[in-house]
């Protein structure tokens, strides 16, 4: 009887231990990092899901066609989220010395999306690449 007990103590901890760690989070989130273009006022955007990247990988937001999208400014990329779904958590400013006498300004804006409002190949690639 002891033993029979123990089985099924067992058998719930795993399930439940199995059920609170494979749980979906409630927001995703994702870094926006505008830089302004050489010459110009307008701004590129680099979007951070928190996916593996590399040195050389290219993360700039492109368009259907492959073309990287250049914003106006940085609010213009905001909206350009915002249209998608995607809700404003928070925003940075850096300054970064390029080593050629000047300053460069980067713009770090913190975007949140419920979990459940991302399509479904959006939701597998999620749970596939972070549990």
């Amino acid at each position: 009887m002891n033993r029979l007990f123990t089985f099924f103590v067992f058998i719930a901890v795993s399930s439940l231990s199995n059920k609170v760690f494979s749980q979906q989070p409630k927001y995703v989130y994702c870094q926006i990092i505008a830089k302004e273009k050489f010459l110009s006022n307008k701004v590129t955007v680099e979007l951070d899901f928190g996916q593996k990247m590399n040195f050389f990988s290219n993360h700039r937001l492109k368009d259907e066609n492959g073309k990287t999208v250049v914003f106006n400014t940085v609010v213009d990329a905001m909206n350009y989220m915002g249209k998608r779904g995607w809700e404003f958590g928070q925003s940075n400013i850096m300054f970064v010395d390029n080593g050629l006498g000047s300053t460069t300004v980067v713009y770090i804006v913190i975007m949140k999306k419920l979990f459940d409002e991302l399509d479904e190949d959006a939701k597998s690639e999620y749970l596939k690449e972070f549990n």
